[in-house]
């Protein structure tokens, strides 16, 4: 089967030795913005017998490697898991400047998104180096404040660009799922029975578990339905 800035708190879930070599199915990695959406994901999957672990460190992404270095992580978890499929969803923190070798790397830069985008691809092709067959990197939805929701938009435009250059890698946009029909933020949204669904939290950052168990269903449908089918 499948600005510098401090980081706030670095904790990762989910690094326990299998019991069972290539017992995973799924890997669900990413910062903050994955935590409750793999949690759900674990705990609907296995009842389908699809086993995911988490990877999920808080209060980072791939801006700060000299604080947490998700390359590494990446690897590690590559190669304890072999999981032959990677969910990622991260970079809510990276509107930061990056430090390289040169020197720091201003946010506001046109460099910026020149060492931003190696960084992204780099991950990428980490994970399918690892032993991933396929990695589906999760677009962030908007954000209630509007200046980083134009920092989310151009990230998010980047990561989209290096997966679309990697056949393996799906690039799955999550703002049609949780924007308006202007495409701007909002704490809920219509269901296709026509009720409303409060799916965001109060920081107007995260999904709430309402939201988490939503895109969980969303992905559960568009990628894993033929092994449900099974």
């Amino acid at each position: 089967m499948m600005k510098l800035r401090t980081v706030v708190a670095v904790t990762v879930a989910g690094l326990l030795v299998s019991s069972q070599a290539n017992a995973v199915d799924v890997v669900a990695m990413g910062d903050s913005m994955m935590r409750a959406v793999a949690d759900v994901m674990r705990r609907d999957m296995r009842q389908q017998g699809i086993e995911v672990k988490s990877a999920v460190a808080v209060g980072n992404g791939l801006t700060r490697l000299d604080l947490f270095d998700w390359h590494a992580k990446a690897k590690a978890v590559m190669q304890e898991y072999k999981a032959p499929t990677v969910i990622v969803m991260m970079g809510v923190n990276d509107n930061q400047p990056m430090r390289t070798s040169p020197g720091v790397v201003p946010f506001d830069a046109p460099t910026w998104e020149i060492e931003y985008g190696r960084r992204v691809g780099q991950f990428m092709d980490l994970l399918l180096e690892a032993g991933a067959e396929r990695v589906i990197w999760l677009g962030l939805p908007c954000m209630r404040d509007s200046g980083l929701n134009q920092d989310v938009t151009r990230m998010t435009r980047i990561a989209s660009q290096q997966a679309e250059a990697r056949s393996a890698v799906t690039y799955f946009p999550t703002k049609p799922i949780f924007c308006d029909d202007n495409g701007s933020y909002s704490s809920y949204i219509t269901l296709a029975n026509g009720l409303s669904l409060e799916v965001r939290a109060e920081d107007g950052i995260h999904l709430n578990r309402q939201g988490a168990e939503h895109l969980a269903h969303i992905l559960r449908q568009t990628f894993f339905q033929n092994t449900f089918d099974h």
